[in-house]
């Protein structure tokens, strides 16, 4: 696609048009020196939930790395869960520790 060239006026807002064909379209604006350069951009809607990982870049780093080690089979041994519950099964319950104290 070749550069295309147009001089453009800022109305007393400040407000520049880009033509129809970039109507509600989103940009970032570079300012390099006395330039400025429009780079057009995407809006993702992320759940408010979510939008503290894209905040936090380390976090988001750490997110990035493990879908990479699953990507790539890195995988570790998931914890004995049947273990688990056999310990967790072997204490008396409340209701045997209260009905022991009772008598």
């Amino acid at each position: 696609m070749a550069d295309a060239e147009k001089v453009v006026t800022a109305d007393q807002g400040g407000r520049i048009n880009l033509g129809k064909s970039r109507a509600g379209r989103s940009f970032r604006v570079l300012e390099q020196g006395s330039h400025l350069i429009l780079e057009p951009v995407e809006t993702v809607h992320v759940p408010a939930t979510e939008a503290w990982l894209f905040r936090n870049s380390e976090a988001l780093r750490s997110v990035r790395r493990g879908l990479e080690q699953v990507a790539a089979g890195h995988l570790v041994e998931g914890p004995d869960l049947d273990a688990a519950h056999a310990l967790a099964t072997s204490f008396p319950s409340e209701d045997a520790i209260e009905d022991d104290s009772i008598a």
